[in-house]
């Protein structure tokens, strides 16, 4: 019986471990977002702060985020390390590269709103339009510097 314990505290704390940094969950929304490891982070903590900093600070773009991305990639891609990127390559229609450990909140949620821009673009069959995400990047940062 004891052996039985010890092997479920074991599961528990790698169910706890797995879920404190590779997803974020918000059942009040229906927000379900998986965070992949990463090379180069050592904590998805920033990206988990970010989106949460978009829930509370900019409501809607928090709503539009939750129904667009499932998969935030935290290792550097073509947005270097301190930005973003949305790959429209087969099977990532819904995942977004994030990279912004040493930046703050307030800029990595503008860039996860960027990256979630391009995904709607994507899943809408628009072009990948810049000027657009940063019209949806710079009304994110502006709503959050108002808190």
């Amino acid at each position: 019986m004891k052996g039985k314990i010890k092997i479920l505290i074991f599961l528990l704390l790698v169910a706890g471990f797995i879920y404190r940094y590779f997803f974020y969950i918000d059942l009040q929304y229906a927000c379900f977002v998986r965070i992949n490891p990463s090379v180069t982070e050592l904590s998805n903590a920033n990206i988990k702060r970010a989106i949460k900093v978009l829930k509370h600070g900019a409501p809607e773009d928090y709503r539009t985020f939750c129904s667009t991305v499932e998969v935030i990639d935290p290792n550097p891609s073509c947005g270097g390390f301190g930005g973003g990127c949305f790959h429209p390559a087969k099977g990532r229609k819904s995942t977004i590269d994030i990279s912004t450990s040493q930046r703050d909140l307030a800029w990595t949620a503008a860039i996860i709103m960027h990256e979630t821009c391009h995904a709607i673009q994507y899943r809408e069959h628009r072009a990948l339009d810049e000027d657009e995400c940063y019209e949806v990047d710079d009304r994110t940062i502006k709503q959050l510097m108002q808190l």
